[in-house]
């Protein structure tokens, strides 16, 4: 039995009564508890969750056996319940009269499908509220969720989809659907960004900086050093140390960095206070030198020359001394986004968590506000495994234009019908 996306669903646990023999589930087990949620389930479609087979239709036939749930066993079962719960957004689920495990089990399976849940009925051996399951069916089906919110026995619990939605945030299926949709269009908007010319990128808001920084043709390197500097301090200062090197050498020519040992890079860095860690950054910076040296033949371009994976450059990056995984992603990210060199494909090119990103995100509905930056790389690669850093452009956008952390000019944006406007 198939359920279409988008539709409802009824289940509780098995029963441990059973008659012998290959039987529906409907009719094997023998206590009231099955049937009685199958007679409200108003024609929805009704599974049993069982110990042994997992989630299955009731008209599935099963043979009798003799298994108990358990906190192992519920771990165990989560991945196939989730497995039938991809096809089903909503699913009400009648816990009462069952161990906990089951109840925990559905848990864990509708957070890793994305399938909201309706738990109806107290914890304990006697049913109770029985009606709930056609009233929870109704407000589903006719987009009137908010009516749930104030039933005794009952708890909504919101897809993991996303963590931060809940009866009081979401009014109804129509809302929700509309929010749905919004990580489609930040990535429609993100192509149509990506789109556009190359333009100039202000990475240090000081013009000879910049117009080193952005000239990769002819000083691919002057963009690798400072992507190797850019640690532990802010970014536009770390961005400004290979111009202030080049003022030293009367240019930047790669021939005349090979020129300088790491004793003289440690005195520019020292005298002219370049980094907040001077003695490790210019022993970084000599040996970024050296690997452009023997490694790319003195020429930086070749990291992401040919059209190569986004992964291999990635990986690239993270041979240079000092470099980590945010930082070589960063960068990978920069070549794509705004010098538009091309790549086979862009799987390992992460969103940057900045705080205009972080702050969009949080009120959209996408992350927690406190989620952390691996959590909202995460999601990012939840949303779009093909390209996680297509957002930035389209959130960086939001977030300058729109969404700033004080008086948000809501009305003007493009997404003011379906943002969740959850303020930090």
């Amino acid at each position: 039995m198939r359920v279409r996306k988008g539709k409802v669903a009824v289940a509780t646990a098995c029963g441990e009564g059973k008659r012998a023999g290959t039987l529906p589930a409907l009719e094997l087990y023998t206590g009231s508890r099955i049937k009685a949620v199958y007679n409200r389930s108003c024609d929805q479609p009704m599974f049993v969750l069982s110990s042994e087979y997992g989630l299955i239709p009731v008209e599935k036939e099963i043979a009798c056996y003799n298994r108990i749930m358990d906190e192992k066993r519920a771990k165990e079962l989560a991945p196939q319940v989730a497995q039938v719960l991809k096809n089903i957004e909503w699913l009400i689920y009648y816990r009462t009269g069952a161990r906990k495990d089951y109840t925990d089990c559905i848990r864990q399976a509708a957070s890793m499908s994305g399938t909201n849940l309706v738990l109806i009925g107290p914890r304990g051996r006697y049913l109770k509220r029985l009606d709930a399951i056609a009233k929870a069916i109704k407000a589903i089906t006719s987009g009137e969720i908010s009516a749930l919110s104030e039933e005794p026995d009952l708890e909504i619990v919101a897809s993991e989809i996303n963590p931060v939605l809940s009866p009081n945030v979401v009014k109804d299926v129509t809302e929700f659907r509309k929010w749905q949709e919004i990580p489609g269009i930040l990535i429609e908007r993100g192509g149509e960004l990506l789109a556009q010319p190359r333009s100039r990128i202000d990475f240090s808001r000081n013009i000879g900086a910049d117009n080193l920084l952005n000239d990769l043709d002819n000083y691919p390197h002057a963009f690798v050093l400072a992507c190797v500097m850019d640690r532990q301090m802010r970014a536009e200062r770390a961005w400004l140390i290979p111009y202030e090197v080049s003022k030293e050498l009367d240019g930047f020519e790669f021939r005349k960095l090979l020129l300088l040992d790491v004793n003289a890079i440690k005195e520019i860095f020292k005298r002219k206070s370049l980094h907040r860690f001077n003695e490790v950054m210019a022993h970084n910076f000599y040996l970024a030198l050296q690997r452009i040296h023997t490694e790319y033949h003195d020429d930086a371009s070749n990291i992401w020359k040919g059209n190569p994976k986004s992964a291999t450059i990635v990986r690239r990056f993270l041979q240079f001394h000092g470099v980590g995984i945010k930082i070589a992603s960063m960068a990978a990210n920069i070549l794509a986004r705004d010098f538009k060199i091309p790549m086979a494909d862009k799987l390992c090119i992460d969103i940057s968590p900045d705080i205009q990103v972080r702050r969009v995100f949080i009120r959209l509905g996408l992350i927690d506000k406190n989620a952390t930056n691996e959590e909202l790389i995460y999601r990012a690669r939840e949303l779009n495994p093909e390209y996680p850093g297509i957002f930035d452009v389209s959130v960086w956008e939001i977030g300058r234009k729109w969404c700033r952390p004080r008086n948000p000019k809501c009305t003007e944006c493009y997404l003011e019908s379906r943002c969740l406007r959850i303020m930090e």
